[in-house]
């Protein structure tokens, strides 16, 4: 996958990568709506379940489990010169409508781990 992203990404260019986080502690998960499987080692497959408010099930999806030292070195392997966690962040609006107390076990365990890499 990474040699593909190589030949279609120009030089200076940056891959943006958006990934659900395997490793959402499960007590976390009952304020993302997200149920499923998780990963015991690198290179585990697992699938998460989004559900609605309702706790209807929405769609699944199928992953593999690989830590971000393995995908700036997959990187790295491919060209690319420059490697970073980026940030969660939350909205002005979230914080304005919701305490930030609501906040602290999601920035303590993000859904999401957003990462870049530019070649």
């Amino acid at each position: 996958m990474m040699k593909n992203i190589k030949k279609q990404l120009k030089q200076g260019g940056t891959l943006y990568s958006f990934t659900l986080n395997p490793l959402v502690i499960p007590e976390a998960e009952r304020y993302y709506g997200i149920s499923g499987s998780r990963p015991q080692k690198e290179g585990d497959g697992y699938t998460d379940i989004l559900h609605n408010e309702k706790g209807e099930e929405l769609f699944s999806v199928r992953m593999f489990y690989w830590s971000l030292a393995t995908i700036k070195l997959l990187l790295e392997k491919n060209g690319f010169i420059e490697f970073e966690k980026l940030p969660v962040l939350i909205s002005e609006e979230g914080i304005k409508n919701y305490s930030n107390g609501y906040w602290k076990d999601f920035l303590n365990n993000p859904l999401y781990l957003m990462f870049q890499g530019s070649k």
